[in-house]
């Protein structure tokens, strides 16, 4: 995705109040398996999008095998874990959630990671809590996290756009 083709896309619709409190509810139940919902998360990721996998160091060029059973990668699932824990805590505050998305962006900068790659994750996500939901799954719970991620994907893209503004 080009600079100024990510500068053009619209903001998603906010998140209304029912969905907020859909999403605070289910991730109790999410928490319960937090570190396989990321491990999945990022398998699914890497599965679907081999170049994420690239701008990982300590998964570049490594089997799928030997990723899956990787510390760095659990360690790293727990971090982004961490951090949806910390924006769906701040749903009400989006004074403290927007600054908490935009360092979340500037770091992925520094990272090496690209501006496309940040609105992947968003996808393999739902896919990974669904079976952590089970009978909770519904088509307003997935639109809920759907949208979420969307916003989350929204402000890191603008983030990182910034960032490479600067140079």
């Amino acid at each position: 995705m080009a600079l100024e083709e990510a500068e053009r896309q619209k903001p998603p619709k906010m998140l209304t109040e029912a969905q907020k409190e859909t999403i605070k509810r289910t991730w109790k139940i999410i928490e319960t398996n937090v570190a396989r919902v990321g491990v999945v998360t990022f398998i699914g990721l890497f599965e679907t999008h081999p170049d994420v996998q690239e701008v990982f160091i300590p998964f570049r060029g490594l089997p799928m095998e030997e990723v899956q059973q990787s510390k760095e990668l659990r360690s790293h699932a727990l971090r982004v874990m961490g951090f949806v824990e910390k924006a769906v805590r701040r749903l009400e505050e989006p004074e403290k959630l927007v600054p908490l998305i935009q360092e979340c962006g500037k770091n992925h900068c520094h990272y090496g990671a690209q501006i496309q790659h940040v609105e992947l994750v968003g996808p393999e996500f739902l896919k990974a809590i669904q079976p952590a939901l089970e009978s909770e799954w519904t088509d307003e719970v997935e639109e809920a996290w759907d949208l979420l991620m969307k916003n989350i994907a929204y402000g890191m893209r603008l983030a990182m756009i910034e960032e490479i503004k600067k140079g």
